[in-house]
């Protein structure tokens, strides 16, 4: 097994095999082609076929990365990780492989669920797209789960640079939730939470029926991640259409980062 920078593999063949699973590998498609100067992707190859590959992304507040493949190939990869500190995603048979080479300290299960155009059912309007003004209320509505206290400016990045959506209850922000990638073929929704004094209200079905209808427009797919068991956001995203299609392991390897995903909606 060979490690090889994707570059040095070919850059067009490496997209023709991610694009074999548009969904599953949406982050490796955005990170490279709209955000390269924050990414790295190694591949593990035998000859001239790809096994697996690690997606490193420094565009966080904290290291982030991706290993997918076979289990050999995911052993392989893992050996670039030894020592750092990191929020991980893997394939969920890699499991077992991560916790024995990695100094793992939490891990959660997460949904991949997934909506086409023709089976949506998507609630009447009632959010509107945020901005970079809206940073201050969206960095206040998230501190109250996030305790490591991400910077209004850091929000404002996400508000400029993707699609973001909020419901108000007067002028207070009691809800959100954007999208972190966008692909030609489908976008992948993520950071829906609503605060807890007003869940049951239909906020999250609002929101993320708005991201939704955006994606749908624009490429006739959506995505997002759910933490597997939280049932509460599992029937908001159903009842919008939403249906799993696979599953990953979330790992925290020394940072403490906490993922928005284990909140309900």
């Amino acid at each position: 097994m060979e490690i090889v920078d994707f570059q040095a593999f070919g850059r067009q063949k490496v997209m023709e095999w991610l694009l074999q699973d548009p969904i599953g590998n949406l982050f490796a498609v955005y990170d490279i082609t709209r955000d390269p100067g924050n990414t790295s992707l190694h591949l593990a190859v035998e000859g001239r076929s790809i096994r697996g590959y690690l997606l490193q992304y420094g565009g966080l507040s904290y290291p982030a990365a991706i290993v997918r493949g076979e289990e050999a190939a995911g052993f392989a990869l893992l050996d670039l990780l030894r020592g750092q500190k990191l929020v991980l995603f893997a394939d969920t048979h890699l499991s077992n492989l991560v916790k024995q080479e990695l100094e793992v300290e939490a891990v959660l299960e997460e949904d991949l669920m997934s909506v086409e155009r023709s089976s949506a059912r998507l609630s009447a309007s009632g959010a509107r797209r945020l901005t970079t003004e809206d940073a201050p209320k969206v960095a206040g509505l998230y501190s109250a789960f996030r305790e490591e206290g991400e910077s209004p400016q850091s929000y404002a990045e996400w508000l400029g640079k993707h699609v973001v959506y909020g419901a108000f209850s007067g002028s207070r922000l009691v809800s959100v939730g954007g999208t972190w990638a966008e692909t030609d073929g489908c976008w992948m929704l993520g950071g829906i939470y609503t605060s807890p004094d007003m869940r049951n209200r239909g906020l999250a079905t609002t929101v993320t029926s708005a991201i939704t209808r955006d994606s749908l427009e624009r490429t006739g797919k959506a995505a997002l991640y759910v933490v597997s068991g939280n049932d509460p956001a599992i029937r908001v995203y159903e009842g919008i259409g939403y249906a799993k299609v696979g599953r990953r392991i979330w790992l925290d390897i020394g940072t403490g980062v906490k993922p928005l995903t284990s909140q309900s909606s």
